[in-house]
């Protein structure tokens, strides 16, 4: 399989032969950083460099990318040259390049597949532009080693040119659904971390998924700093794996004719090339038409972390204005109310955040519907943001259409008379996850932090900042509903699963599941700045986080710099008012920061309590349905299958590869899928060998069971559960499939 995938991509590589990079001639000057300023507010190019304690900005490393994409092709091409100062005190003997992209490990029916990337040539150029010796070397499939002749004298520059063939992933459109990713997401959030290993999902950073290209840490950055030493090893990929320091980047992004592409930064040039044909015969003879079309975008973009690149051929943008700040959604066809939804959310919060927090930096703000996956709602960039496409969709027809036999059976649970309504509760998750990640343009885009070693300080802030905007817009108690649902359920469901409360303020790669990564710094620590905000009152809570941004705007702030900034408040304290004041904030910063109060500061809530929250679902009396539901299914012993404590072999079922199995099978005998029936008879399989002691006999009531007062009667009709999940039909050819019998079985949980 691995030999079949390596000449699946040679080929698609070789489908790029009409647009192949061209050798470009050395550019004889270093770069002028003025021209890429374009991207930028004038309110923020008025305070640069000094804002960001830079002597000048032609200091910072510049990007001068080149990509050319062919999306059907699932392959792109990349030339690259890094303009680099030595701006540290010694000489530098090396430089170390990341290929994010390549930290995490993709599989194909258990085959590791190539690399996302793969360098072809590369070299080195003095600051005049004339070569210059030097060794780049491949160190790991993440990591490449710039070696020049000579060490890089402090103040001194170079530059490094790379170019590269990459290749995209496809995502399946039955992936990008509510329930499939629900589903992804519900097998692996208590699954060890192996901080030695590489992640089996990138969240469709370099992928195509329903008509839309991705492309995120696509080209190579430099690695960050620590300790005067390169970081080549990132300790695990729960999180956020990419370079947390700033740059200039200046690009060509072509993709074929009638795509529509959105990148970080502006574009300052869009034009339409193609090599010409003669037509010789014909009416036309004579006549010039263009063959293979693609369309160039040349953009500039100041002062960014990243540089983020995404198209699609049937996108459609909705547009807004705010201030001077152009906002856009880009949405696919069938789904524009979503994306309305999305742009007011995205100008609403970015208004709220303007006054809370201080100004948006860049020019524009662009919001992407992309099939991000992985079970992640969405992901930031530089100006950019994506938005899972499973929250645009209708759940009803998004489940029922896409995840088969599992689909039809959550329809029926959640639809008609007396079901749960998602849509309301999807709304809201839309509207959070959109406030939360335009967020991020201030945590970590505006003020840069340590996000693998602190993540606590952009992730946390990002979703306190979704609350501020709820509160600011709708009220307290939309606020408070919402949080609870969006951040504290997080928190709840890591102890509900019987995990431990632990301090936040640690590593990434400290935590060993990634329900105790969501738990801790999504659902606990967000609280510390609802704690301090108490603390100080609202005008001097907002007041010092002003202050922080205006302080550490275009920087990397210190791990404590956002606690020093609201221990100090609005700064009109003086004398022992003011000590005390920081004592105090200080005091709420090592309880929440540090310890373990979380069951004290936030309370313990049951899975069927999560359950309803994440639903929207406020009655008194569906709540408790639901909290019998679950208890039922925590005494039945299912939750711990589910979850990997049943008696499986392997340690539990994982339901995301049995829906992504479920719904690429073919037609069965009996009108539904071959593959749905066989994901159903497994799911059987797995449900009838979990439990214990006082656990329901599944397999009995599979064959008919009952439920009276909420305990389970079994009865039978002559054949178990086990043996028609081996293919029988029963006694007396009842023809009733086992979707329809998990599904009564289901439907009794939930009466």
């Amino acid at each position: 399989m691995l030999h079949r995938r390596a000449a699946l991509c040679v080929a698609s590589i070789c489908a790029l032969s009409a647009c192949t990079l061209r050798p470009r001639a050395a550019n004889a000057q270093w770069y002028d950083p003025a021209p890429l300023l374009a991207s930028l507010r004038a309110q923020s190019r008025a305070t640069l460099p000094a804002a960001a304690g830079l002597a000048r900005l032609d200091t910072l490393p510049l990007y001068d990318l080149e990509l050319d994409a062919d999306p059907e092709a699932h392959s792109f091409r990349v030339r690259e040259e890094l303009y680099f100062t030595n701006n540290e005190a010694a000489p530098l003997p090396d430089l170390v390049l990341r290929l994010y992209a390549n930290s995490t490990q993709r599989t194909t029916q258990g085959a590791v597949v190539l690399p996302a990337l793969r360098m072809t040539r590369s070299g080195c150029r003095a600051e005049s532009g004339a070569d210059v010796p030097c060794a780049i070397t491949a160190d790991s499939a993440s990591v490449l080693t710039v070696r020049p002749a000579q060490a890089i004298a402090p103040g001194q520059r170079i530059r490094v040119w790379i170019e590269l063939d990459g290749r995209l992933d496809a995502i399946d459109s039955s992936r990008t659904n509510l329930l499939s990713q629900g589903m992804e997401s519900f097998s692996s959030i208590t699954q060890p971390s192996d901080p030695s290993a590489a992640s089996a999902s990138d969240y469709g950073l370099l992928a195509v998924g329903d008509g839309i290209a991705c492309l995120a840490q696509w080209y190579p950055v430099l690695a960050p700093r620590r300790g005067n030493q390169w970081v080549r090893d990132d300790r695990g990929s729960l999180g956020d794996l990419g370079s947390d320091e700033l740059s200039h980047v200046r690009a060509r992004v072509s993709f074929p004719d009638g795509y529509r592409t959105v990148t970080t930064g502006v574009t300052v040039r869009e034009s339409v090339g193609s090599s010409s044909v003669a037509v010789v015969n014909g009416a036309d003879a004579g006549a010039t038409v263009l063959r293979n079309p693609r369309r160039t975008h040349e953009v500039v973009a100041a002062m960014v972390r990243d540089f983020t690149v995404l198209s699609s051929r049937t996108w459609v943008a909705l547009e807004r204005r705010v201030g001077d700040v152009t906002v856009r959604s880009h949405v696919l066809p069938n789904e524009r109310a979503a994306g309305q939804r999305v742009l007011d959310a995205a100008a609403g919060s970015l208004e709220v955040y303007e006054r809370r927090f201080g100004p948006y930096p860049y020019a524009d703000l662009d919001v992407c519907e992309a099939a991000v996956v992985g079970g992640a709602g969405g992901v930031e960039f530089a100006g950019l943001v994506t938005v899972a496409s499973m929250f645009y969709r209708d759940p009803s027809a998004a489940n029922a259409s896409a995840s088969g036999g599992m689909g039809q059976l959550v329809q029926q649970l959640m639809g008609g008379a007396g079901g749960l309504d998602m849509s309301a509760a999807l709304g809201g998750m839309l509207e959070f996850v959109t406030a939360h990640e335009v967020a991020h343009q201030w945590w970590h885009g505006l003020v840069g932090s340590d996000s693998r070693d602190h993540p606590f300080v952009d992730e946390a802030l990002a979703q306190y900042s979704a609350i501020v905007y709820l509160e600011d817009r709708y009220g307290r108690a939309r606020a408070q509903r919402d949080g609870d649902a969006n951040v504290k359920n997080n928190y709840h469901l890591l102890r509900a699963l019987g995990q431990p409360d632990q301090a936040v303020n640690r590593a990434v790669a400290t935590f060993r599941t990634p329900v105790a990564y969501a738990g801790i710094v999504y659902g606990k620590a967000p609280y510390f700045y609802d704690a301090a905000r108490r603390a100080l009152g609202d005008a001097a809570f907002f007041a010092a986080m002003q202050r922080y941004v205006r302080d550490n705007a275009f920087r990397v702030a210190p791990p404590n710099a956002i606690i020093d900034a609201l221990a100090q408040g609005d700064g009109a304290l003086r004398g022992r008012a003011a000590t005390t004041q920081a004592t105090r904030v200080r005091a709420l910063a090592r309880r929440w920061l540090e310890e373990t109060h979380g069951d004290t500061d936030l309370g313990r809530a049951s899975l069927g309590t999560l359950a309803a929250r994440m639903m929207g679902e406020t009655d008194p009396a569906r709540v408790r349905e639901m909290e019998q539901m679950f208890e039922m299914l925590e005494r039945t012993g299912l939750i711990r299958s589910l979850l990997g404590g049943g008696g499986q072999s392997g340690g539990g079922l994982n339901l995301g590869a049995l829906i992504q199995n479920g719904a690429s099978g073919t037609s069965g005998g009996n009108g539904a899928s071959g593959g749905q029936d066989a994901l159903v008879q497994t799911l059987m399989r797995a449900l009838s060998g979990s439990g214990g002691a006082g656990a329901i006999d599944l397999s009995a009531l599979l064959g008919g069971g009952g439920t009276t007062g909420g305990a389970a009667t079994p009865r039978t009709n002559g054949t178990n559960g086990a043996g028609r999940a081996g293919g029988s039909r029963g006694a007396g050819g009842s023809g009733a499939s086992e979707s329809q019998e998990l599904m009564e079985l289901l439907r009794q949980f939930m009466q």
